[in-house]
């Protein structure tokens, strides 16, 4: 078995300093255009790949997040996050690992400690199922982002207009003509959530409708 490309074997291809190549590697500090043409084209020539393990070690990073997901299908929403998600990552040098939860407590937090033993750098929850999960991961002082239906757990959140989205929705149909608009939504009482969302989605729908003089269904 040939033996792996190592830094030393770049930087002699290269004819710069390792220190040189570990800057282009890194993207930390100057290292001019010439020179960064030469390593790039030496790395392909020999092949070199970063041990991303023996980094992680040294910096204490894993440079992947956790995505635990309510389902990935059939819910288009889910897949979107994600998407979205896995694009911002990659832009910034991060992999993503997804965990369906199927709105199971017990899966979620299996998920949660597989993450934590992982050491992965952040979890977002979309959306989160139980509280004790999400203390779970900030107790392993492991950053949480909890999307859309946030538990009371307090943690850096990214949530949606529900509201303006209901009244958006209602005032369409109203342009369109119609005068009978019913709404169906969950209960919200089956959410151990902080924000309502269904909450916020019928007041939308009432106060739309309240105001123009329409009635509830």
């Amino acid at each position: 078995m040939s033996k792996k490309p190592t830094l030393k074997d770049v930087a002699h291809e290269a004819h710069v300093s390792t220190a040189t190549v570990a800057r282009v590697l890194h993207g930390r500090g100057f290292v001019s255009k010439e020179a960064r043409k030469q390593v790039d084209e030496a790395i392909q020539k020999t092949g070199y790949r970063l041990n991303f393990l023996a980094q992680s070690l040294r910096q204490q990073r894993t440079k992947t997040i956790g995505h635990l997901l309510t389902s990935i299908s059939p819910n288009p929403f889910f897949a979107g996050v994600e998407l979205g998600v896995e694009n911002e990552a990659i832009q910034n040098g991060y992999s993503v690992l997804i965990w369906n939860v199927f709105e199971d407590p017990k899966r979620e937090a299996l998920g949660v400690e597989t993450f934590v033993q992982r050491q992965v750098d952040a979890i977002i929850f979309t959306t989160p199922i139980d509280p004790k999960n999400v203390e779970t991961a900030l107790s392993a002082q492991i950053p949480v982002i909890q999307v859309e239906r946030p538990t009371k757990v307090q943690s850096h959140k990214v949530l949606v207009d529900n509201y303006a989205g209901a009244v958006s929705a209602a005032e369409h149909l109203i342009q369109l003509g119609h005068k009978h608009i019913g709404y169906i939504g969950g209960d919200p009482q089956n959410y151990l959530t902080d924000i309502s969302v269904d909450e916020q989605r019928f007041s939308g729908y009432r106060d739309t409708l309240i105001r123009n003089n329409l009635p509830l269904s």
